[in-house]
């Protein structure tokens, strides 16, 4: 019985064995296509065939159009030199195009801004917002993670909202609350908990404080939209220190001065793109 009891336990660890062996193997194989493919991925973005629209005057606007992520994706880019050009936090009374902001601010390009109250034409953002010193109409519904705060000099600085002291929002003259936050100190910190692709909007500065406003067009057969993850892992590979996600859907949208719209809004007017007015956004100015 002894011996029947050692051999059944052998027979058994000898299974446990080859089963963990198994599991290591197929772990590893599925480790290295991801890796594989997060190498494929990288090369579709870094050397893709990105077309140049702006590249003067310390501006630069390039457009991708790429197959990433096993989807095919359009990513459009905006970045300016921050010792010639500031951002500038605007809303006004009623909601606006993203355009419309940029031109009557007289900007040389804009992005949307936060999260805001929709099936109203009063510009009503969602989350915390301060222009100047001053609290525009808000509500404080969407709970957003990531902060931009906007210096006197026009400097851009990033917060992750959870882990920050409150006297933070002090600090600067204007301030967005929006999220999630994507990337802090060149790390990327937004979870993959949400998988879902959407248009996406995110600013960011890289370590030199270029700042770089991005949009992944979505919801389109040649352009999918991206996650959470996706966006930040494309930002990194911009070389994005810090950045924080904005409004996305029908709210994505790019403008320069002298190419109007860069990306292709998801909303529709028949069977025309249409820009969808919005509560607040971002206007890059020349100093």
């Amino acid at each position: 019985n002894y011996t029947q009891k050692n051999h059944n336990s052998l027979i058994k660890l000898s299974i446990m064995k080859l089963f963990k062996a198994l599991l290591i193997f197929w772990l590893s194989a599925t480790a290295a296509a991801a890796s594989a493919q997060r190498a494929e991925d990288s090369l579709a973005i870094t050397d893709g065939p990105w077309k140049v629209l702006i590249d003067e005057n310390g501006i630069l606007c390039k457009k991708l159009q790429t197959h990433v992520f096993d989807t095919l994706q359009r990513i459009s880019v905006v970045e300016v030199d921050p010792s010639l050009y500031y951002p500038l936090l605007v809303q006004d009374t009623l909601i606006e195009k993203t355009s419309q902001m940029g031109v009557k601010n007289n900007g040389v390009a804009a992005i949307n801004g936060g999260y805001f109250k929709t099936k109203t034409t009063q510009a009503e953002a969602a989350d915390l917002i301060k222009i100047n010193g001053k609290y525009p109409r808000q509500s404080h519904t969407a709970g957003g993670t990531g902060a931009l705060g906007i210096d006197s000099l026009g400097l851009l600085h990033f917060a992750y909202v959870p882990s920050i002291d409150p006297e933070w929002f002090d600090r600067f003259p204007s301030v967005l609350v929006a999220g999630p936050m994507l990337i802090e100190n060149g790390r990327t910190i937004v979870g993959n908990s949400s998988r879902d692709r959407h248009p996406r909007s995110c600013i960011g500065v890289k370590k030199d404080g270029t700042v770089v406003l991005l949009t992944v067009d979505g919801r389109k057969e040649k352009a999918a939209g991206m996650s959470f993850g996706e966006l930040a892992y494309v930002a990194r590979l911009l070389g994005l220190e810090q950045a924080v996600n904005l409004d996305g859907g029908g709210s994505s949208t790019l403008w320069t001065k002298s190419r109007n719209l860069v990306n292709v809004p998801s909303d529709k007017v028949l069977i025309f793109r249409s820009e969808r007015p919005v509560a607040n956004g971002i206007v890059i100015r020349r100093r």
